[in-house]
């Protein structure tokens, strides 16, 4: 039955009367209430409960997005203890330091140049140490992180004001040290840090290995940004000492023998490989390096007294722990070639080379890089 708007009005429909209205089964409102809100019950997604395909495709998705929530939840009560500091390293305690050394034990990435006894000789020594300050992540007394940042005001292409990691010549990796089971933390965390410098906008981190810190980063967007991921050169371990013959032929495996042999002939003896862990040991290789093409062209360690200064505060903080080694390719008291290492976790690196090159024809440097290989599978239990 319709009812006229007027006369020659359009007919519209009339109005019911108000009656009593259907109830939906209690089942089906809980389903309605707890799917709104994102819980959905498991009793009402068992199959038997799902008749149409549709259905099926809504509980999974609901299933997926109730997941989802619940990992975020647990991030956020992750993040929400540990606290991110920026600290003076002239101002560091004991405490501090065995924090920072504790870290290094569980750092999830190695790295040599982040540790207290390389970073500390070279703020204190080289061009513009006097600016950086550390930027830590803690939970109490237990640090997460530690990275080393300038502030700039602009940083190259990007334009913006940022706070970065410190560079100086003798550091060729600056992945900060981070702790094993916290990378994800640490990510969110150093997305907020750029709070702790006024008036900069961004944490640019530079030259860091494309490992878990920097995949985790990524993944965040920005705030932090990751400039120049790198990998660098290394020896792996392997299952044998192969590392230079495997990757010689012929013609150059007899190259080797050959220039071998002139230098035990130009030394007066078949070279010895010698590891030393002594101070005049370092004094040999400071002389030795002076005497080539890096002292006449002043990029000696000695020709700086700063950065001699330096290098002998890394040697003695690493000593003291057991992991400096400087490695001497001599026959008697004549030295041809040397090459300091120092260890971090499982890794090696290897900072400064010096040969004769009064030596020259009996390739000294390339020698001294063979017997090391060797020493590293023989001697010491690092997988890199």
């Amino acid at each position: 039955m319709h009812d006229r708007g007027g006369p020659g009005g359009p007919a519209v429909p009339a109005a019911r009367a108000p009656g009593p209205r259907a109830r939906r089964p209690a089942r089906a409102r809980r389903a309605d209430r707890d799917r709104h809100r994102g819980d959905v019950p498991a009793r009402d997604l068992q199959p038997a409960a799902l008749d149409a395909p549709g259905d099926r495709a809504r509980a999974a998705g609901d299933r997926a997005a109730h997941a989802r929530r619940g990992a975020r939840d647990d991030r956020r009560a992750l993040v929400s203890a540990p606290t991110t500091e920026r600290l003076r390293l002239a101002d560091l305690g004991a405490a501090d330091l065995r924090a920072w050394s504790a870290l290094a034990e569980r750092a999830g990435e190695d790295n040599a140049f982040g540790l207290p006894e390389y970073l500390r000789p070279a703020a204190l020594h080289l061009a513009g140490g006097d600016a950086v300050d550390l930027l830590v992540v803690r939970d109490g007394d237990r640090w997460l992180a530690c990275v080393p940042l300038v502030g700039r005001v602009k940083f190259s292409d990007l334009l913006v004001p940022c706070a970065r990691t410190w560079n100086h010549p003798y550091a060729f990796l600056w992945t900060p040290l981070v702790d094993r089971d916290a990378t994800d933390v640490v990510a969110v965390a150093l997305a907020g840090a750029p709070a702790l410098w006024r008036g900069r906008g961004s944490v640019v981190l530079e030259a860091i290995a494309d490992g878990p810190l920097a995949a985790a980063l990524r993944a965040l967007g920005p705030g932090t940004l990751v400039h120049g991921v790198q990998q660098r050169a290394a020896v792996v371990r392997r299952p044998q000492d192969d590392y230079v013959s495997g990757h010689l032929d012929g013609r150059a495996r007899r190259e080797h023998a050959r220039t071998r042999r002139i230098l035990a002939r130009e030394l007066g003896g078949a070279p010895a490989f010698v590891e030393t862990d002594d101070d005049e040991a370092l004094d040999r290789f400071l002389v030795l390096e002076a005497a080539g093409w890096k002292g006449a062209a002043g990029s000696a360690m000695a020709s700086d007294p700063s950065h001699e200064a330096f290098l002998r505060a890394v040697w003695r903080g690493f000593r003291a722990r057991g992991a400096a080694h400087l490695l001497e390719l001599r026959h008697g008291p004549r030295v041809a070639a040397s090459v300091l290492c120092v260890r971090a976790g499982d890794t090696i690196y290897s900072l400064k080379t010096a040969h004769d090159e009064t030596l020259r024809r009996g390739a000294p440097g390339v020698q001294l890089m063979a017997d090391l290989a060797t020493w590293f599978h023989e001697a010491t239990d690092a997988t890199l």
